[in-house]
């Protein structure tokens, strides 16, 4: 990537394992929307974990925990069959984010082992390490809160 005027480089990537994907453009268009936008029950667990921030499970409401406890439910149960990396990574990260909310530290010590596992299984191992402080930073700062 370079400055708008294209004489400085600000950002290069090398890319390994590529293959070419022979598709439309309102294909390519249809799967990344289905790879970056959220579902339902994906929008609803980001709407808790925006209201419940940095709060104890003491603060959440009845009714939300029960919510929350249907979506782990779901994030759990949701078949991974055929989701790409990310896509399964996204998933952990919602599974984290209710198990945060419902103050579950089995349940955290289970989505941080996958969610580390999944980054080595994919290749990424060299990203654990900064994927998994930013995960144990916020546990720390939710449950110190």
């Amino acid at each position: 990537m370079y400055t708008g005027d294209g004489k400085q480089l600000l950002r290069r990537a090398r890319m390994y394992n590529v293959t070419i994907y022979d598709t439309t453009p309102g294909e390519a268009a249809k799967a990344a929307e289905q790879f970056s936008l959220f579902d339902p029950n994906e929008l609803r667990c980001r709407e808790y974990f925006i209201k419940y921030w940095l709060k104890g499970r003491s603060e959440v409401a009845k009714a939300d925990v029960q919510t929350l406890e249907q979506l782990r439910k779901h994030f759990v149960e949701k078949p991974s069959t055929g989701m790409t990396a990310g896509e399964q990574l996204k998933r952990i990260n919602m599974l984290l984010q209710v198990d945060w909310m419902l103050d579950d530290p089995n349940g955290l010590n289970e989505d941080f082992r996958e969610y580390t596992r999944l980054l080595r299984a994919n290749g990424l191992g060299r990203v654990v390490l900064f994927g998994a402080e930013n995960l144990i930073e916020t546990t720390a700062r939710c449950r110190a809160g």
